[in-house]
C-alpha cells in the first residue's frame, strides 16, 4: 500500500469531505445514498473546554455536532458532595453512567442510589436529577441529539 506525503493525505481528506453533488449543482442530501458519510475522529479530552450545564456545573462536551455528530451527543461532568443537577426534564431519552463517587438520583417519584458501575436510563419527559453525596461523581452523559438536549429545569436553585 502506497503511504501517501502531507499534500496526497491533504487532497484525500478534502475528497472524503466534500458533499456530492447532482447534475444541477445543487448539493445531495445527507441522507442521500451517494453521501459520503462524516470521517471518524479522535478526540483529547485535554482540548476539549469545560462549561457549565444548565444546573451550572462544570461540563464537557466530547461528542456533538462540533465534531460531525448528526445524532450523538456525550459529555462528562463531576460533581462534589453537595453538588446536585436541580430537577429538570428534556424532550429526548437520556443515558447516564456514573464512573466515581456515589450520590442518589430522583427519577420520577423514586429515589435510587447512584455510584461507580451504574447507568440510568431516563425516557423523554421524565422528571430526574441527581446529587453527589461522597468522593468526586464522575458522570458520563449520551443524548441521541448532536448537542446537549434542551432542558426544562423544574425547580429552583434552593428548592429540595
Amino acid at each position: 500500500m502506497k503511504r501517501l506525503n502531507g499534500v496526497e493525505k491533504k487532497r484525500a481528506v478534502r475528497q472524503r469531505t466534500r458533499r456530492p453533488v447532482g447534475t444541477t449543482g445543487a448539493s445531495l442530501s445527507p441522507h442521500h445514498p451517494n453521501t459520503l458519510t462524516p470521517s471518524s475522529r479522535r478526540i483529547d479530552h485535554a482540548d476539549v473546554p469545560i462549561v457549565a450545564s444548565p444546573s451550572g456545573l462544570p461540563t464537557q462536551h466530547l461528542v456533538s455536532a462540533r465534531d460531525g455528530a448528526e445524532g450523538l451527543f456525550v459529555a462528562q461532568q463531576w460533581l462534589r458532595p453537595g453538588d446536585r443537577v436541580l430537577l429538570h426534564t428534556h424532550p429526548v431519552e437520556e443515558a447516564i453512567t456514573f464512573l466515581s463517587g456515589s450520590g442518589e438520583a430522583t427519577l420520577g417519584e423514586e429515589t435510587v442510589p447512584i455510584g461507580a458501575g451504574v447507568s440510568l436510563y431516563i425516557p423523554a419527559g421524565e422528571v430526574h436529577g441527581f446529587r453527589c453525596t461522597e468522593g468526586t461523581l464522575h458522570v458520563f452523559v449520551v443524548f441521541p441529539t448532536p448537542e446537549f438536549a434542551e432542558t426544562m429545569i423544574v425547580e429552583r436553585a434552593g428548592e429540595e
